[in-house]
Formats: C-alpha cells, structure tokens, sequence
C-alpha cells in the first residue's frame, strides 16, 4: 500500500514502514497512493483535494490528529474508521 504524507507528519514515515507500507510525501504526486495521512483538518480543502476527484477517488483520506500509530494502521488495514468491535 502506498500512502503519502503531509509534510507536518513526515515523522510518522519510519513507523509505518516498519510495519511494510511505502510512503511517498504529499508533494510527490506523481505516483498513485491509495492513502493520504494529514493532520490539519484544512489540509484537504486547502490543497484543492475535493474538487479533484480524478486525483483522490479511491483514496482513503486520513486525519491522523489524536490517532496512535496503532489506531493508523489498523484504519489503514482495514480502510475504515469504523471499530470492528463496540
């Protein structure tokens, strides 16, 4: 799975590597991610993401602010933020 970064969370690149993800950072966006990470709640709509829909369709958008490393992977595993278990 490939998941680019926001640049204020590039810290989070050597964690999920380590658990076998490949990251890119948001500026590289010539190669497809199926994951986008950020942090600022107007990230998205401030890099235009929403309007783009050739670009983010089937992306899964990820606001990793208050989320573990853990909580992240298992959203990204499982590509949703809904618990499997209440």
């Amino acid at each position: 799975m490939v998941i680019s970064l926001s640049p204020e969370i590039m810290h989070l690149k050597e964690p999920l590597e380590d658990m076998g993800f490949f990251t890119v950072p948001f500026s590289k966006n010539d190669i497809p991610v199926d994951a986008l990470l950020y942090y600022d709640e107007n990230f998205i709509s401030r890099n235009g993401l929403l309007m783009d829909t050739q670009t983010t369709q089937g992306v899964l958008l990820v606001n990793v602010r208050n989320k573990s490393i853990e909580e992240i992977e298992m959203i990204l595993r499982y590509r949703t933020y809904s618990p499997l278990i209440e």
